[in-house]
């Protein structure tokens, strides 16, 4: 018997995150090919939960669509690549203002900071070159603090792609009526690899042979992109595949509004086609999202779930649901203003994977426990004030229960956040130096995390940590009207303070809590017998 890879990966983020899985859905246009029409799902977003303002609530993904024009490939070519330029530009423009942002450079180095230690332990080499492209850029540009926003090698590679391999004149067809341009993709473009500097034989024979089995996809299920507009600076792209075409993408290219509709169960389809996987059970649901420029320096941005998202086998080993939304995720970036807004409403996620597989007496695997995660949901707001260097996440939460790993009914999982205050909590960030990073909670910050793998501890090739065969761990900041946390970087050495309140780490296997006085630091020191996590920590003066 084994253990599925997918399966503890699941776990190891649900533990870290309170999250494991996915979302989606909308139809590219319905029956009619328009995008944004009402797919009838349940709204379960509103203004209150989500922050969306109210003349938002409910509008449609993407542009109304109008009666069709004739167009020709100079114009259809000149639209793609102005439109994808401005919506690049504006999206830049928009967020210029983080480079200015010594809270946003903060969390990025802290982020990196861990990245490279983890990369040491597996690549001294390439860390040593990253560090000294970094170390140039900063030289060549020291009034950058925070986060550079650099979109114009992303904006001409796509446009390349786009125009150099997609829209071949040569391979185009345009309709009787000439208000439509059907572009197959040429197999030749698309699977042709540039052979490396010192190729051996082998190399070569493996290259070749790659570009064959490609060309040979490609004749078998071929791909094509249907370009049509109805107005100036306006096309609308339909990215269909197979000999009797499936529209997989439909995609308005807008002079104000980039927005794809992805049809779930034709995107299924799809993939079983190029991948070769045989992927039998339902696969549905219709995602739709949009970047509109508001302005030369606003852009906003949001995603719709227009139709249920379904996936899973016929035998129920593999399954994940999501119900509409028509709201769930959504921002505004005004670099003028120097503001970034957004908000997540996710509703309930349920995923089910398989946990153990046996082989049968026919060489086939056979799923013989399941993995299900249930997440209730994930939201919050989010704002963050340039001028202030500011952020604030408000209602932030995973809904009003338990979040769950179980297998066979047993959990083995569960993460709790706030159980006594609601189950949400608001932060706030703020850079109290040039290296540091401050949280405030309100009212005050709870989690806890019960394991219970004993139950499944029969499927583990080694054996299991105490703390996540059976213990419950939590961490407590309180005892403050304002708790409060931040590092502490004293020559080049980081330290957690607590600036207000206490901060409590317990466990149900450890005789006493550490706790973390107010104006104190966490200190560690390396101990033979002691907690797996806890074990080693405690209350300690912090640097000058």
């Amino acid at each position: 018997m084994r253990t599925s890879t997918r399966a503890m990966v699941c776990v190891a983020l649900l533990t870290m995150t309170a999250a494991c899985g996915a979302s989606g859905g909308h139809e590219p246009g319905g029956a009619d090919g328009e995008p944004g029409s009402d797919s009838g799902g349940d709204d379960t977003g509103s203004a209150d939960d989500t922050g969306v303002p109210d003349d938002e609530e409910g509008d449609p993904i993407g542009n109304p669509q109008g009666e069709a024009i004739e167009i020709d490939h100079d114009t259809v070519v000149s639209a793609v690549s102005q439109n994808l330029a401005i919506h690049f530009d504006g999206l830049q423009a928009s967020l210029d203002f983080l480079a200015d942002s010594e809270l946003v450079g903060n969390m990025v180095d802290f982020v990196s900071e861990d990245d490279d230690e983890h990369d040491d332990e597996h690549d001294d080499e390439h860390d040593d070159e990253h560090d000294d492209e970094h170390d140039d850029e900063t030289a060549e540009d020291p009034e950058v603090v925070g986060l550079e926003v650099d979109l114009s090698e992303l904006r001409d590679d796509v446009i390349d792609f786009m125009v150099d391999e997609m829209m071949v004149e040569t391979g185009s067809t345009v309709a009787d009526d000439g208000k439509a341009i059907i572009y197959a993709l040429d197999p030749q473009t698309v699977c042709a690899e540039e052979p490396e500097e010192h190729e051996s034989d082998e190399d070569e024979a493996e290259r070749l042979a790659e570009e064959a089995d490609c060309l040979e996809l490609f004749d078998e299920t071929p791909v094509s992109v249907q370009v049509t507009s109805d107005g100036p600076g306006r096309v609308d792209l339909s990215l269909r595949v197979g000999a009797d075409p499936l529209e997989v993408v439909y995609l308005q290219l807008h002079e104000d509004v980039i927005a794809p509709f992805v049809d779930i169960g034709n995107l299924a389809v799809a993939l079983e086609a190029f991948t070769g996987l045989d992927l039998p059970g339902t696969a549905s649901g219709l995602v739709a999202a949009e970047l509109r420029q508001e302005g030369s320096e606003v852009t906003s941005g949001r995603f719709a779930v227009e139709e249920a998202i379904a996936l899973g086998t016929e035998d129920g080993d593999i399954g994940f649901q999501f119900a509409a939304h028509e709201t769930p995720g959504w921002f505004r970036a005004d670099g003028t203003a120097m503001t970034i807004d957004g908000g997540l409403d996710l509703g309930a996620i349920a995923l089910t994977l398989p946990w153990t597989e046996e082989e049968s007496d026919v060489g086939e695997w056979d799923v013989v426990k399941h993995l299900e995660i249930d997440v209730p949901a994930v939201h919050g707001t989010l704002a963050f004030d340039g001028a202030a260097d500011r952020i604030e996440l408000t209602g932030a939460g995973i809904g009003d229960r338990s979040t769950e790993a179980s297998v066979s009914g047993d959990t083995i999982v569960a993460v709790d956040l706030n159980p006594l205050d609601g189950r949400q909590l608001d932060l706030v960030l703020t850079a109290p130096s040039a290296d540091d990073i401050q949280v405030e909670v309100a009212p005050v910050l709870d989690v806890q995390v019960a394991f219970a793998m004993h139950h499944v501890e029969e499927d583990m090739d080694d054996e299991l940590p105490d703390v996540l065969a059976d213990d419950t761990i939590g961490v407590l900041l309180d005892d403050s009207q304002a708790p409060a946390i931040r590092t502490r970087t004293t020559d080049g050495e980081m330290e957690i303070e607590v600036v207000s309140g206490s901060l409590t780490l317990w466990s149900d296997m450890m005789a006493e809590d550490v706790v973390i006085g107010e104006g104190m630091c966490i200190g560690s020191e390396d101990v033979e017998d002691g907690h797996d996590l806890w074990g080693g920590l405690y209350e300690t003066e912090c640097a000058d």
